[in-house]
Parts: C-alpha cells; structure tokens; sequence
C-alpha cells in the first residue's frame, strides 16, 4: 500500500470515531459506530444492496452478551465460520454487517479483514433495528430510507443511528463464512456465501467478527457470481489498533470536513471469490 493511499485512509479512520462522538443519539455506551453503504448498480446484471454495518464494545457488556448489544443472550447466536475458533468472548470489538438485496440476487458479500479477527462466523437469527424498526430493503441502518437510497460503485458509508439495537428474527442465514481474498493487495478478506442466493427484499442475519483493533474505513463487496460492486463500511484498523485523534473541540469540524475531501481520492477496487 502507498503512503498516500495509507494516510487518506488514516484521515477516514479518524473522520469515521470523530463523527460517532459527535452525534448524540447514540447513547448505548457499547455502540462505538454504525451506518451502512449501498453498493450498486455496475455492469449489467450486476446487483445493487446495502450493507449495513455496526462496532460494538465491551462497555456494558454482561454474562450472556459480551459486547452489550442489548439481546439477551447474543453470545449464543453465533454460529463457527469455516476455520474460526470459538466465539472470542475476550475481544474488544466485534464488528457486524447485514445484507439487504434491491435488485439482482446475490451469491456473496465480502468485507476487508485485515487478518486482524479473532474469531468469525454468523450470529444466527439477529439482525439490526433503529428508529424506523428493524432493518429491511427499504429501512437502512441509519438512514436515509427508501425511496431516498442511493446506489453506486464505490459507494461512501453513511454513518450515524438512533436507537440502534439489536433484534431476533426470521433473516436469511449465509451457507458458510470464510476468509477470502482480495485481488488487490491490502490483505485478506471475510466472505459470506448464500446458498440458495439472497432475492430481492430478502435480509441476511447478522454476519461478523471479533477483533481488538478499533474500527477504520475498507472496502466491502457485494457479489452475484459473476459481477462485484463495492462499497464502503468499517474494518479492523491495521497496525497497533491506535490512531491519533484531534482534541474533542475540533474533532466535529474536522471530521466532517476530512471525510468530505478524502472520499474524493478513494479509488475503486474491484474483489473476487
């Protein structure tokens, strides 16, 4: 990775934990930052979804539910991805995502990994809710909601929730989870395979991992097959899990401010199963 590249994304990083101190609406303790990105429409009969996505700590945290999500219980949702260990009930962090298809099925989603997860797999039967209600094809995490979505490739994250929680349901469980890889080279990616493909309307169950490393921004896909479109959500920062942070005064200016001029220079990345 060039230098440029890594400092634009450090600027993103930082932008990312300033922004989700700043918006009061999140008042869970344990709910460090949350939103989705909607990645859509690329070549022709490629799909178009959101990827919702959320960080949880161990603040509040208690016996059963580890990260304080506020479903009684949740540790025992998970189900062991494809090489994962045991749920990592030691982890700082654990990072979810929650698949809704728009338009064309979809066969995978794949996030940036980092190789810096402790454990993965699927936390079965749970997905997100805000103040809408519980997520679907038409309520994303966080807004803004149907008919306002909008579709691209890169799409940017959309960050900020109120009244985020976590919820049991019917949702569409991945066949398997796994790690990947990129076709580029930042490292190792976690993938989710549907079997049968996720329909349009259709909502995935929370998809996951722990880690100890504090969120940063990467790349995250959505697959049919044969085509890929990208967006872009939280991942495990690289290195020692630390970043510098402006002082709380000028954290609000110069987060926003960071995330509007670095999305500029994101460049496009294309992953592959």
């Amino acid at each position: 990775m060039n230098r440029s590249l890594f400092l634009l994304k450090t600027k993103l990083a930082a932008a990312v934990i300033a922004i989700a101190l700043i918006v009061p609406a999140m008042a869970n303790a344990a709910f460090l930052i949350g939103g989705h990105t909607n990645p859509g429409p690329g070549p022709a009969g490629s799909p178009s979804g959101t990827v919702n996505f959320a960080v949880y700590n161990r603040t509040g945290g208690v016996a059963g539910d580890t990260w304080g999500t506020g479903l009684p219980n949740f540790n025992l949702t998970f189900g062991t991805g494809i090489g994962s260990p045991a749920l990592d009930t030691t982890a700082q962090f654990v990072y979810l995502y929650q698949i809704t298809d728009a338009t064309v099925d979809i066969k995978s989603f794949s996030s940036l990994l980092n190789g810096l997860s402790t454990s993965f797999g699927a936390f079965i039967g749970t997905g997100f809710a805000d103040n809408a209600g519980a997520v679907s094809s038409t309520n994303v995490f966080g807004g803004p909601d149907a008919p306002l979505i909008v579709y691209s490739d890169v799409s940017p994250p959309f960050l900020g929730v109120i009244n985020p929680s976590i919820v049991a349901g019917a949702y569409v469980s991945p066949q398997l989870v796994a790690p990947g890889v990129y076709n580029v080279s930042d490292g190792p990616s976690l993938q989710a395979t549907f079997v049968p493909v996720l329909l349009p309307g259709n909502v995935s169950t929370l998809i996951g991992f722990t880690s100890n490393n504090i969120p940063f921004l990467g790349i995250t896909s959505i697959q049919d097959g044969g085509a890929a479109v990208n967006g872009t959500a939280v991942v495990p920062c690289p290195g020692n899990g630390t970043l510098p942070l402006p002082e709380p005064a000028s954290m609000a200016i110069w987060g926003l401010g960071a995330a509007a001029m670095a999305f500029a220079g994101v460049r496009r990345r294309k992953l592959t199963m």
